[in-house]
């Protein structure tokens, strides 16, 4: 014959022990019940041989350290009652208190699309991410880069509009100052070709040869005008030397 019931009189009355007076253990194979109250503080759900769950509403807390098998995903999937994981975050279920924790093994590229802003780029406090991408204008290059003094990276010209300075004759040698790279297939300004000027006292000796041998420089009547001549018979250095003493050389 089954074992009968105990029931109240009525429903919510009556108990089982008191605050005063608890019993050491309750052995059942199930207890259906509104309320799960704990005197202290937490309690454990502990022993048999299959797995335990604990459901709690949207609006309750939960602390302490996890030492079971569950990964903290499941754990907080299977903490909200309702299996609503999408909740939206409102600072009062045991979702949002873990979700920044549970997240940990997302995906870079499962994440939404982040706002247009730099509070997450990298500095010389912080890793970080990289700054937005800035396209320059045609035929230049950005690169990102950080200078001497800067605690953030910036979108910097490799290439500019800059054309190289003029190279002059007896110009010296510079290290610079620039920090953009020159083109490959640059070219440098040059100065203009030399020209030498023209006209009388400008002029180049006129050529030598074997033919010439032993004849002076001459100057014509005609401005700009020199020759070889062969000089005049019975003149000797002698007579070159008086001319010249003469003359006042």
């Amino acid at each position: 014959m089954a074992t009968r019931n105990i029931v109240p009189r009525a429903t919510n009355e009556g108990g089982v022990g008191t605050t005063s007076k608890k019993w050491a253990n309750i052995w059942a194979t199930l207890v259906n019940a509104l309320t799960l109250t704990a005197q202290t503080t937490g309690f454990t759900i502990a022993g048999g041989t299959t797995s335990k769950t604990l459901t709690v509403p949207l609006d309750a807390s939960v602390s302490g350290t996890n030492t079971g098998d569950q990964d903290l995903q499941s754990i907080i999937a299977s903490s909200i009652s309702d299996g609503d994981t999408t909740h939206a975050p409102d600072g009062n279920s045991v979702f949002d208190a873990l979700a920044a924790k549970a997240a940990t093994g997302q995906k870079l590229d499962d994440f939404g699309t982040p706002d247009d802003n730099t509070d997450l780029n990298a500095n010389t406090t912080n890793h970080g991410l990289l700054l937005k991408a800035t396209a320059p204008e045609t035929g230049l290059l950005n690169v990102v880069g950080i200078a001497y003094g800067e605690t953030a990276y910036t979108n910097k010209a490799l290439f500019d509009a800059t054309s190289p300075s003029t190279q002059d004759y007896g110009d010296a040698a510079a290290v610079g100052t620039a920090v953009v790279s020159a083109r490959r297939d640059h070219k440098h300004a040059m100065p203009a070709a030399y020209t030498h000027p023209t006209g009388d006292g400008n002029l180049h000796v006129p050529a030598n040869s074997t033919t010439n041998s032993g004849k002076v420089l001459t100057a014509g009547a005609t401005a700009g005008t020199y020759t070889w001549e062969t000089p005049s018979t019975g003149t000797t250095i002698d007579d070159v030397i008086a001319l010249t003493i003469a003359l006042g050389g």
